[in-house]
C-alpha cells in the first residue's frame, strides 16, 4: 500500500506545483490494496485492462482533476494471471503508454523495492503527462498524469 502513496506523491507534486499548496484528500482502497492523496474525490470507474496476451483483466480507474492537470491511478487485477504474464505486465503497460506521444524520458524505476517503470510524455495536444506503472502482489499499478 505504501508504494502507491511514494509514487503518486512524487509524481503529483513534480507534475503541478500549483496544485499542492491546496487541500488535498486521503483515499484508502482497501479492495485495491492502496492508500492514496488526491486533489478532490476521485471519481472511480470499472474498466478493463488488456494484457500482453490479448486477455482482458477487470480493472478500477480512479480520477480527480485540478487546475486543468488530471490525476488518474488505474489498478489492474492479475490475481489469477500465471506468473509470466504478471511478471510483464508494468513493461507491457510502458509499450501502450509509448504510443500516445514522444517520449522524454524513459526509465526503469524502483520503489520500495518494487520495481516498475517510469516515462515523461509529451502529448500531440502540447501536454505533458507522467507515467509509472509497478505491478505489486498480483496488481499493476499504473500512475498517469496529464499536465497542460
Amino acid at each position: 500500500m505504501r508504494l502507491v502513496g511514494i509514487l503518486l506523491g512524487f509524481l503529483f507534486i513534480m507534475a503541478a506545483p500549483q496544485a499542492s499548496a491546496q487541500a488535498w484528500k486521503e483515499y484508502l482502497s482497501r479492495e485495491d490494496q492502496f492508500v492514496i492523496t488526491f486533489p478532490g474525490d476521485p471519481v472511480v470507474e470499472t474498466t478493463i485492462w488488456t494484457d500482453f496476451n490479448g486477455t482482458e483483466r477487470p480493472a478500477r480507474r480512479y480520477s480527480a482533476m485540478r487546475n486543468g492537470t488530471v490525476f488518474k491511478l488505474i489498478v489492474v487485477d492479475f490475481t489469477m494471471a500465471d506468473y509470466n504474464t504478471t511478471r510483464g505486465a508494468y513493461a507491457h503497460a510502458a509499450y501502450v503508454y509509448r504510443m500516445k506521444g514522444t517520449v522524454t524520458f524513459d526509465s526503469w524505476a524502483m520503489f520500495d523495492r518494487v520495481d516498475g517503470h517510469q516515462l515523461q510524455i509529451s502529448l500531440e495536444d502540447g501536454n505533458k503527462m507522467f507515467f509509472a506503472a509497478h505491478q505489486h502482489l498480483g496488481r499493476l499499478y499504473i500512475i498517469e498524469v496529464t499536465v497542460p
